[in-house]
């Protein structure tokens, strides 16, 4: 699971144009700066789909018609 502290980590290596970082005996690096945005981009989806999970609703929705007449 990604925490939103790993992605304002990321987002601030790319701001500076660091591409690898080592922090607890773990180190992570990235090819560019597009395999970067990549990890950032995927973070940030993941993050709003576990956001939109927990207020989600009972996942019922009711389709509008429209009768098509004017």
């Amino acid at each position: 699971m990604s925490t939103a502290a790993q992605l304002a980590r990321l987002k601030d290596m790319y701001a500076k144009g660091v591409l690898s970082l080592e922090q607890g005996g773990e180190k992570v690096s990235f090819a560019d700066g597009r395999e970067l945005r990549t990890r950032i981009a995927d973070l940030e989806r993941q993050l709003q789909a576990e956001q939109g999970m927990a207020g989600a609703q009972s996942g019922i929705s009711y389709p509008a018609y429209d009768r098509g007449t004017r």
